[in-house]
């Protein structure tokens, strides 16, 4: 077993206006094996973090975007001394704060089962939660005019002369990961075999909700439930995104000679609708290491390893994807319609979607070599071709479509390129040198854009 904890309490940059990091962790991990044929192995992880950071730093950068924006002849106190208005300190040690606090804890366990020797059965499971909670209380900002009489500003962004507010945000999600696979080998005379086979599974589902109030009764109480505003939902919002897969691989080793191995995976992923959700992924490779060939004898002396390689393979990607739902009709809520004489509420379609969406499609075939020369000289070359199909990219529209850019299988994209790595290693008695240089040549072309 291992336990171990730590702690860190950091501050930031911030001249003006505190920021600080807290983090608190701990770690857990117990191995046993109850039986020769059963392997047991639990990894706990608990995180807590605390970001503490004035408002103005944390609104979607707006902070950074005026720094950079100041004249640095520009004085940030006028006469008086209060904190004059373009050098926005004012906001940042007004009390407006943005409190970030988030608790993650990992679950991880392992059942390793040996039926029979050179046989194994493995069994996983994942579990990532994830709590965070986002505090922001907005208070008043003010400029001095010259006999020194505060005069209310907007704080910046949204807000309006004056306001103050409170705003929470919350984050609940959950991720799970199973698999459960096995693996075999076996040999006779120089031929050597291995088999794995398996299924992997993920899930995910997050929930996001969003209120603020304005109006704080007295800026020592920055809650939501000491303001009198309107109760605001400014999102609300919940989603579930699951993948599945079983997957293949066999290798074969002859007499260290000759070596081969075949992969197959076939994956399906939520964000693709029936017919289009499934791909399938194949990959091989193959190896001949001629320095262990009887017709080299003479060259072992001074050429130690040479093998020359291959593969082909095909692998699918769907991470261009930021919609969770991108093959199905979805409606927004926040339409207003005259009827009867007043605004109604309604829905309205924004976007189009396709459902005949699927995986990208990479293509890759390669060829290289590996060798070492006098034990010391290593050279490793490698030239691969590879080919994207079915990009997933926004479809522009015209404005006369009535909706927005929909995403589609469109894109294309060729890369070729050439590296080489050289290295050299030597010892004498105590000392040792060694020295690497890597050389590549890519070239990236795109072929269709879907225009």
């Amino acid at each position: 077993y291992y336990v171990s904890a730590n702690y860190l309490d950091q501050d930031g940059n911030l001249r003006y206006g505190k920021d600080s990091y807290e983090r608190i962790s701990t770690n857990a991990k117990f191995n046993a094996q109850p039986f020769k044929w059963l392997d047991i192995e639990v990894n706990t992880k608990y995180v807590y973090t605390k970001l503490d950071n004035p408002l103005y730093s944390d609104m979607n950068g707006l902070f950074y975007h005026d720094v950079v924006r100041m004249w640095p002849t520009m004085p940030f106190k006028d006469p008086n001394g209060y904190y004059m208005r373009n050098g926005k300190l004012g906001q940042l040690t007004n009390g407006s704060r943005s409190i970030t606090s988030n608790n993650n804890v990992y679950l991880q366990g392992q059942l390793v089962f040996h039926p029979l020797k050179n046989w194994n059965i493995y069994a996983n499971v994942g579990l990532r939660l994830i709590d965070q909670v986002q505090r922001q209380n907005l208070n008043k900002v003010y400029e001095h005019n010259v006999a020194g009489e505060a005069l209310e500003l907007a704080y910046g962004g949204e807000y309006a002369v004056g306001q103050t507010g409170a705003m929470q945000y919350w984050t609940k999600a959950n991720h799970l990961t199973t698999s459960l696979y096995s693996d075999y080998s076996f040999s006779f005379d120089e031929h050597q075999f291995k088999v794995m086979a398996g299924v992997n599974t993920e899930k995910y589902n997050n929930r996001y909700l969003s209120v603020k109030r304005m109006d704080l009764i007295t800026e020592s109480i920055p809650e939501i439930g000491a303001a009198t505003g309107e109760d605001k939902i400014n999102e609300a919002s919940a989603y579930t995104w699951a993948t599945a897969g079983f997957f293949g691989r066999i290798n074969y080793d002859y007499a260290g000679k000759y070596l081969l191995e075949g992969n197959i995976r076939s994956d399906a992923s939520s964000r693709f609708a029936d017919g289009n959700r499934w791909g399938y992924f194949p990959s091989f490779s193959a190896a001949w290491r001629i320095s262990e060939e009887g017709f080299m004898e003479n060259t072992k002396d001074w050429l130690n390893n040479l093998k020359i390689r291959g593969s082909w393979g095909l692998l699918g990607n769907q991470d261009a994807l930021t919609d969770y739902y991108p093959w199905m009709n979805t409606y927004n809520l926040d339409a207003s319609y005259p009827l009867g004489g007043a605004l109604q509420s309604g829905y309205y379609q924004k976007a189009y979607k396709l459902s005949s969406i699927s995986w990208e499609k990479s293509r890759t075939w390669g060829l290289g070599f590996d060798a070492t020369v006098n034990n010391k000289i290593n050279v490793t070359f490698d030239y691969y071709d590879r080919r994207t199909t079915g990009i997933i990219m926004d479809v522009p529209v015209p404005a006369e479509f009535g909706l927005d850019a929909y995403k589609d299988n469109v894109g294309e994209m060729s890369n070729r390129g050439v590296e080489v790595i050289l290295s050299y290693n030597n010892k004498w008695g105590d000392w040792s040198f060694g020295a690497t240089g890597n050389f590549s040549y890519n070239k990236n072309e795109l072929l269709d854009l879907g225009l």
